[in-house]
């Protein structure tokens, strides 16, 4: 037991601290927890009521190792302990987590060499007085390590001062777990004679299985041979019509054949690594794969071309190539491939590339006059010109328009203010016909959108008079993350969802001209 006389602010606190430690003649049954008593006085007086603790062990570093709050960290704790307090003295066991706001102990806290317990008291202000100094726990405390001896000088224990029945007892000890060892073996071995047995069964009942198949084949076999034994009897009956009903011999002509719908796997020789959010095309003869995404916030800028026919994968060449990116647009058109925008480790892009099939080399795309970069914008070919709509950038949600002409490497604004469709990403952008792109659904501020906006092209370049809204008749309902194509001269919505909760089955086709 110690004592100290503690001043603090407007309260003079003397705190007791004393340890009792429980100890059992079985080590095994000793508990982590330290009985804690002390004695607060307030004004030289016996303080008397309900006081809130917080405790906390030390090392000899000054690091904290154990709060009651179960937090590890520096400072008081959090939370506070309520705790009778009858003639100035209060006990808690430390460690006893059926008591509100304590935390178990760990037996490796006493690795520690040097532990001392902290104290915060609070007798009914608004804060909380650190009681000072700190208590070292004395090597009592370290019984709790005991729990198993880890190491015992050589010679300690000789045979010789063990008593007759203890010796006994030892040798009974070491009988038994030979023969535990003994029949561990016997287990073992029976277990992988089980296991022998249960793949055996396993094996017959494959067999039985592919048995019963195989006499159902017959059974079907048989049926076919009685009906055509059937057919031919019948083709006799025709007077010489027919003299076989076999389609091979003279008399019969195939008309066609309709093999099974199959899928074929392509070969992943030299394929591209694994990703996701990247650009896919059709040429005619190959599928192009471009950018993506490899793993979270992991970019890529490397592409492949899979050839159909040869079933084979040419790598695109890096050079000039644009940066790392994923979910950006891209549009096959006159043997070129164009990549803008998307997410790169920067943030939203701006910038782009053309990949040229037939030389198979990169361009890049101009920035002057650029649209801002984003992410989630759509795009569409005008028949002359990459239309961007919309998106999402740092700056938020975007309902902005530009064209880019490829031939000209020049980008060009698009004002239109008249019916203007609200801001808003991962909507779809379809051209209907030659001189209509479409523009409906997606995410706005207020989240999806069922609503959107028609833009009339002249050669291929938006009119600028003003957008002509969806009409909203028999819309479906507001969505995002659906798809939508183009049949020549309406649009087609499937799928999506208002989030990931509630997802759609359904869709509708759009015909602008009845608008």
């Amino acid at each position: 037991m110690a004592s100290h006389k503690i001043s603090i602010k407007t309260l003079r606190f003397l705190l007791l601290f004393i340890f009792q430690f429980l100890f059992f003649q079985n080590l095994i049954a000793v508990p982590l927890l330290i009985s804690f008593q002390g004695q607060v006085l307030k004004d030289s007086k016996p303080y008397e009521g309900v006081g809130s603790f917080k405790f906390a062990f030390i090392d000899s570093t000054g690091q904290v190792i154990w709060r009651n709050d179960g937090v590890v960290d520096i400072g008081e704790p959090s939370d506070s302990i309520q705790l009778d307090v009858s003639r100035g003295v209060f006990s808690v066991l430390l460690g006893d987590n059926s008591i509100s706001n304590m935390a178990s102990l760990n037996v490796n806290l006493f690795n520690n060499d040097n532990i001392s317990v902290r104290v915060w008291f609070n007798g009914g202000g608004q804060d909380f007085d650190l009681l000072s100094p700190d208590t070292r726990i004395t090597s009592v405390g370290y019984a709790l390590k005991a729990k198993s001896v880890e190491e015992l000088p050589n010679n300690i224990v000789l045979e010789a001062s063990l008593s007759s029945s203890l010796k006994a007892k030892i040798q009974s000890i070491s009988q038994l777990e030979q023969e535990t060892a003994d029949s561990k073996q016997k287990i073992n071995l029976l277990e992988s004679k089980v296991a022998v047995l249960e793949a055996a069964s396993a094996k017959i009942s494959t067999l039985e299985s592919k048995i019963a198949s195989l006499e159902l084949v017959t059974a079907k076999i048989s049926t076919l041979e009685d009906r055509i034994t059937s057919l031919e009897s019948g083709a006799s009956q025709l007077g010489g019509v027919f003299s076989s009903v076999n389609p091979v011999e003279s008399g019969y002509n195939i008309i066609h054949t309709f093999p099974a719908d199959s899928w074929s796997s392509l070969t992943i020789q030299n394929a591209p690594s694994g990703r996701f959010g990247h650009a896919a095309v059709w040429n005619g003869s190959e599928m192009i794969i471009w950018g993506g995404e490899y793993s979270a916030n992991t970019y890529l800028k490397t592409g492949s071309l899979y050839n159909f026919a040869a079933n084979s994968w040419i790598e695109i060449t890096p050079l000039d190539a644009p940066s790392a990116r994923s979910s950006h647009s891209y549009i096959w058109v006159n043997g070129e491939l164009l990549i803008w925008g998307g997410i790169s480790a920067a943030g939203p892009s701006n910038t782009g590339g053309i990949y040229k099939n037939s030389t198979k080399t990169w361009r890049g795309i101009k920035l002057n006059g650029a649209p801002s970069g984003r992410y989630g914008h759509g795009s569409e070919w005008t028949g002359s010109r990459m239309l961007v709509w919309g998106g999402r950038n740092n700056t938020g949600l975007l309902n902005d328009l530009f064209v880019y002409d490829p031939s000209a490497d020049q980008w060009q604004e698009i004002n239109i203010n008249n019916n203007k469709p609200a801001v808003r990403y991962l909507s779809s952008v379809v051209l209907v016909g030659s001189d209509k792109v479409i523009i409906w659904g997606g995410v706005g501020s207020a989240g999806a959108l069922g609503d959107g906006a028609v833009i009339n092209l002249n050669n291929g370049i938006p009119d600028s008079s003003g957008y002509t809204s969806v009409n909203m008749s028999g819309a479906p309902a507001s969505r995002r993350g659906h798809t939508a194509l183009s049949t020549g001269d309406k649009m087609i919505i499937w799928g999506g969802g208002k989030s990931q909760s509630q997802l759609f089955s359904d869709g509708s086709i759009y015909n602008p001209v009845n608008n």
